[in-house]
């Protein structure tokens, strides 16, 4: 399969057929190799792992599997009216 590139802007395109499934804003690393091809290499987008999104069981589970727990006492100002 043959792809052509076109110019946007000041940049150079080209387009990724929809067969191989990239992602919408997917990131990639770009190297030309010494015979002049270029290799594309996907690049994570997630810096950090998404901890806000774990299920509460799963950190209660975690938790408790360290040794560490809630036990329900305030220790600093939680819960305080001002």
């Amino acid at each position: 399969m043959k792809v052509k590139s076109r110019k946007q802007g000041t940049s150079l395109v080209l387009t990724i057929p929809s067969q191989y499934h990239i992602k919408e804003h997917q990131d990639f690393e770009v190297k030309q190799l010494s015979d002049g091809s270029l290799l594309f290499r996907p690049v994570d987008n997630h810096t950090y792992p998404p901890i806000w999104e774990d299920d509460p069981k799963d950190i209660y589970l975690f938790n408790e599997e360290m040794g560490s727990y809630d036990d329900g006492g305030n220790y600093g100002r939680e819960n305080i009216d001002y």
